[in-house]
C-alpha cells in the first residue's frame, strides 16, 4: 500500500497525540479496502442490508468480541477463523437478522455463504469474518443472501463508507461513522471507524458491532494492546439498558 506509516510500540503516544489533536477530515477512503452494500431484501424497509469489505493482502487484523454465554452462529465463525490465524481478506455483515439461537442451521448458513463469498475473490473460507446483527431465533434467507453477494461483487468502491454505516444498521436512529486523517512525517494516517448499537451493549459489547479501519502498519501485538484498551474504556465502560 502507499503512504504506510508503521506504528511501534515506541512512538505509539506521540502517534496518538497527534491524531488526537488532528481535527476530524472528511476522508475518502483506506487505500486499497475496497467496500460494497446492498438491500438484499433482508429487512422490511427498503434500506441497504448487507456489507462486504475487502482488505488487501497481508492485512493484519485483531478483534473483540461479546462474552455472551450463548453467542450467535456468526460471532462461532468469527472467532474459529481468527484462531486459524489465516490472513483474513474480507468481513461481510448483515442487518435485520443476528442468526442467534439458530442451532447446527445456523452455523451450516455461515459456512455456506463465506464459502460463496471466498471463491468469488478467490481466498479461503477461514479468511471471511462474519458478522450479523438483528432479531434472533431467525434464520438468514439464504437464497438471498447469495444473490446479494453476487451483486454487491458487481460494484464495489473505495469510499462507499457512508452507506456502509446505514447497512449495519438495526434500531439505530442515526448512522455512526468518524473519518479522522493526521500526516506523520511527510506520511497520511488514515483511520475510519463505522458502528452500529443503540441498546444491549452489555456484556462487553452484547450485540453491537464497530470496525475501524486504518492504513497504519501496526503489529498483531501492538493491536490487541491498543483494541483492549480502547473498548475497555470505551463500549465496555458503558450500559444504555441494563440488557
Amino acid at each position: 500500500m502507499s503512504n504506510v506509516i508503521v506504528v511501534q510500540e515506541k512512538n505509539i503516544n506521540t502517534v496518538m497525540e497527534k491524531f488526537n489533536s488532528s481535527m476530524p477530515g472528511y476522508l475518502k477512503k483506506i487505500d486499497s479496502v475496497k467496500l460494497g452494500t446492498i438491500n438484499a431484501g433482508l429487512k422490511k424497509k427498503k434500506n441497504d442490508d448487507l456489507l462486504i469489505i475487502i482488505f488487501p493482502k497481508n492485512s493484519t487484523v485483531t478483534a473483540v468480541f461479546t462474552k455472551n454465554r450463548l453467542p450467535a452462529a456468526p460471532v462461532i465463525i468469527a472467532k474459529k477463523n481468527l484462531l486459524s490465524k489465516k490472513k483474513t481478506c474480507a468481513i461481510i455483515v448483515n442487518s435485520s437478522i443476528a442468526n442467534s439461537g439458530t442451532g447446527k442451521k445456523g452455523l451450516e448458513d455461515v459456512i455456506f455463504y463465506t464459502s460463496h463469498l471466498a471463491k468469488k475473490i478467490n481466498c479461503d473460507p477461514q479468511q471471511i469474518l462474519p458478522f450479523s446483527t438483528g432479531v434472533i431465533m431467525e434464520y438468514l434467507p439464504i437464497k438471498k443472501m447469495i444473490v446479494g453477494i453476487n451483486y454487491i461483487l458487481k460494484d464495489m468502491s473505495y469510499t462507499n463508507w457512508n452507506n456502509a454505516s446505514k447497512a449495519i444498521m438495526t434500531t439505530d436512529t442515526k448512522n455512526k461513522i468518524v473519518r479522522r486523517g493526521v500526516t506523520i512525517d511527510g506520511k497520511e494516517l488514515k483511520v475510519i471507524g463505522i458502528a452500529k448499537g443503540s441498546g444491549m451493549i452489555a456484556p462487553n459489547m452484547a450485540t453491537m458491532l464497530s470496525f475501524i479501519f486504518t492504513n497504519a502498519s501496526i503489529s498483531k501485538k501492538l493491536q490487541k494492546i491498543i483494541i483492549n484498551d480502547s473498548v475497555k474504556k470505551s463500549f465496555n465502560n458503558i450500559s444504555v439498558d441494563g440488557d
